[in-house]
């Protein structure tokens, strides 16, 4: 989820990462984000009037420990690693000690339904589901989410917007580039298990490794809800 949510910060990007998940409860997520030349653009552009001013005049939109306060905001949290070579490019690894954990701090978010961890028979099952009702809650968890330049580029501001429109709108922020930077931007996820992978739904099983690849305009308009599995043991 701390994937997903760097994600957001950019309009248009594309996301590579990886998560693996141990016997005892705890994982390790490690993240490259690349935003679109457009959105750098945009950003560059629009940077006094969002606030990022300071960020603007060193050539970066990352605000590293901005991204690295919020994410360990959350319990057992620590970030190993959170880097930006490249003003376009955001590098994350984070260790988490309980993946349920995380999801447990505030009773809103808990109940939501974003991530579960069931077990029976000997096997467990991890859930992802993102829904634009609970995908408000994650500001909880991630308090970036709230910052007005990216959160009106999310689901949470644009409900009932088609892809369409969605589009349109971008193509007068980013210029005409933006709508193809956005249509070519995509999420890919591989989860590793220390043990076996059984099945997984939303994805397909490559050696033993969960992969899972959407299109990232379906997170940022999150007109159907995205539902992710993997169980194992």
């Amino acid at each position: 989820m701390a994937v997903l949510a760097a994600c957001l910060l950019s309009a248009s990007c594309s996301v590579n990462s990886g998560l693996v998940l141990k016997k005892d409860g705890s994982a390790t997520a490690t993240a490259r984000v690349e935003s679109s030349a457009p959105f750098l653009e945009y950003v560059m552009g629009v940077a006094d009037v969002v606030g990022m001013k300071d960020l603007a005049k060193q050539g970066r939109i990352y605000d590293l420990k901005e991204i690295q306060k919020g994410l360990e905001s959350g319990p057992g949290v620590t970030v190993k690693r959170i880097a930006s070579p490249k003003p376009e490019v955001l590098d994350v690894d984070v260790a988490f000690r309980s993946v349920t954990e995380i999801f447990a701090k505030d009773p809103t978010v808990k109940g939501s339904g974003v991530l579960s961890i069931s077990e029976s028979g000997g096997k467990k099952t991890l859930r992802l589901h993102l829904d634009r009702n609970n995908f408000k809650q994650l500001s909880v968890l991630f308090p970036i989410l709230d910052n007005p330049m990216f959160s009106g580029m999310g689901p949470q501001s644009n409900e009932g917007t088609s892809e369409e429109d969605y589009l349109a709108m971008m193509e007068y922020a980013m210029g005409a580039e933006g709508p193809k930077a956005i249509r070519n931007a995509s999420i890919d996820l591989t989860v590793r298990v220390e043990g076996e992978i059984l099945s997984q739904t939303g994805g397909s099983l490559s050696g033993g490794t969960a992969v899972f690849h959407f299109p990232l305009i379906r997170l940022l308009l999150l007109d159907k809800p995205i539902d992710l599995s993997v169980t194992y043991r």
